[in-house]
């Protein structure tokens, strides 16, 4: 029997209830006679049409409970489809949202990696091509100026202006090969290279490297290791042209989890909730660092207030794979 059908018929229990108690009392106290007479046959006419408005009464209040009962299920009802269907959204835009990010991320890698590779090609271009073919201008050049006499100094001066051009040019061409691909990192390792970089950085900015680490190239793979000299040139790179930074701090420490990075300066600072839309290229720049990390399995914590400096605090995984059994601690200032 269903709840509606068991409330109203509770309803009616209780309506004929009261109409036999009402008989009782009656039988007792005000009309003494037989019981089943007052409570049927014989009571009086006022006296059963009170029974029959109680009882009505009773009835109607069943069938009224009955029917709320029945609406408020119906409501719950529906709440309860309309929440199933919510969640049911909700999680279908979630796994959307999930698989987008996904792809997001799997292009931004495709991307970065394409990036890196066009990146060494144009170094080694620049370095065997362009560098080349700079060299052997300077010999050219050099060769004319031994045979004019001295009677041809002024020509001869011009010669060397121009050799001296020629090598701020291969200085140059090597500085952004360097930059493009660094062989440093290939030749020796990942903790030589930011160590370069850092002394780079520190003769072109004027500013000064406080630096503190340990040999940590066994620590990662090789394109791990690109991924964090990619980080440190942008974390330098904002120190120098948007923090106008004096004094840039390096502490990298790792543990047998992982390798934590922090690069403090006593810079300007900015607001890291507005550098998106406030400072031109520190959105971008903060953006690339964080898809890298993401890259890495790390963690980044970029903490800037205006007028105080920046504190880049990066969490590197160890990969198991890639680490050995040599570990030889070392430390500069």
């Amino acid at each position: 029997m269903k709840t509606e059908s068991k409330i109203i018929a509770s309803s009616i229990i209780l309506g004929l209830l009261a109409w036999i108690i009402d008989a009782i009392l009656d039988y007792l106290f005000f009309y003494p006679g037989t019981f089943l007479g007052l409570l049927i046959l014989r009571m009086p006419r006022h006296e059963a049409y009170i029974r029959s408005v109680i009882l009505a009464l009773f009835i109607l209040f069943g069938v009224t409970v009955s029917r709320l009962f029945t609406q408020r299920r119906r409501v719950e009802q529906a709440l309860c489809e309309a929440r199933a269907q919510l969640e049911r959204r909700v999680q279908e835009r979630t796994t959307e949202l999930r698989e987008s990010e996904n792809k997001l991320q799997s292009l931004s890698s495709h991307l970065l990696t394409a990036q890196e590779t066009e990146r060494k090609r144009i170094s080694y271009e620049l370095h065997d091509e362009l560098g080349q073919a700079l060299m052997v201008l300077k010999l050219h050049i050099r060769s004319i100026a031994k045979k004019l006499g001295h009677n041809r100094a002024a020509l001869k001066e011009d010669c060397d202006e121009v050799l001296r051009f020629v090598d701020q040019i291969v200085e140059n061409v090597r500085r952004l090969s360097h930059d493009l691909s660094p062989a440093l990192l290939e030749d020796l390792g990942l903790t030589a290279a930011l160590k370069s970089l850092a002394r780079d950085f520190s003769r072109h900015s004027d500013t000064r490297i406080l630096f503190e680490m340990n040999a940590i190239d066994h620590l990662f793979p090789e394109r791990n290791q690109i991924l964090l000299y990619r980080i440190f040139q942008e974390a330098f790179t904002n120190a120098g042209k948007h923090g106008d930074a004096s004094r840039v701090s390096v502490v990298v420490a790792n543990n047998e989890r992982e390798v934590v990075f922090r690069i403090e300066d006593d810079g300007k600072g900015f607001d890291t909730k507005q550098a998106e839309t406030t400072r031109p290229g520190g959105g971008i720049g903060l953006t690339a660092m964080r898809q890298r990390v993401k890259m890495l399995g790390g963690s980044l914590a970029v903490t800037s207030h205006e007028g105080k400096g920046t504190r880049i605090e990066l969490a590197v995984p160890i990969n198991p794979e890639a680490v050995t059994n040599e570990s030889i601690p070392h430390h500069t200032g």
